[in-house]
């Protein structure tokens, strides 16, 4: 009996020590995971990457150049295949893309979904022209390791948006609403929630600055 206490006690502790990890967990995007490897990033603070609603193009751009902030990539309407497994926001499911050079108060513009500085690759390349993250999963535990996901997401605030159950693999949308960037959510799936994960790999290599 008093080795069967013990035992519990020991699991307790263990519980305990495994929340408090969880707990005191800070997001961070010095770098991300592809596979087994990091990657490891440089913030790039004078160029943006935005997703906002197509409908509204014309005042969103408006208020960007008001900012006096320079377009580096023209609008793009989302060609993304969205599927038609999950309720997706308008918002997110009809948003175009925009990257832009400069530093104003993005996120206070109206019909503004996603916002983020973008950063740099060791390579010199621009990373982070994406607000999507890649979530793998065990198709052997397809529906336990989908529910898994999806109540992480639900926490984050973020939004599954396609399931490719053949490759084990769940792409979800950060929105300025979620708890961090593709790149700090893609983190905590892999270093608190178990899962490899990855930002999608929206760069180019137009970078000008140095790795730092």
């Amino acid at each position: 009996m008093k080795r069967l206490v013990f035992y519990i006690f020991l699991l307790l502790m263990t519980a305990c020590e495994h929340t408090e990890v969880k707990a005191d967990y800070v997001m961070h995007d010095d770098y991300y995971y592809t596979n087994d490897s990091k990657y490891y990033l440089s913030p790039y603070l004078d160029e943006h990457f935005i997703r906002f609603e197509t409908q509204h193009t014309t005042d969103v751009i408006k208020e960007l150049t008001n900012q006096g902030l320079q377009i580096s990539e023209d609008p793009t309407i989302s060609t993304y295949n969205f599927g038609d497994e999950y309720i997706i926001p308008d918002e997110i499911k009809y948003g175009s893309t925009i990257s832009v050079k400069g530093r104003g108060q993005i996120d206070d513009i109206p019909n503004v979904i996603y916002s983020h500085h973008l950063y740099i690759t060791e390579s010199g390349e621009i990373f982070g022209r994406s607000n999507f993250i890649t979530v793998y999963y065990d198709v052997e535990r397809t529906d336990e390791q989908i529910k898994s996901i999806l109540r992480h997401a639900e926490s984050l605030k973020i939004h599954p948006i396609s399931n490719d159950s053949t490759f084990g693999t769940l792409i979800l949308a950060c929105t300025n609403h979620s708890s961090g960037n593709p790149i700090e959510i893609a983190n905590w799936f892999v270093e608190v929630g178990g899962f490899q994960a990855t930002p999608d790999e929206g760069y180019s290599s137009e970078g000008t600055s140095s790795f730092n």
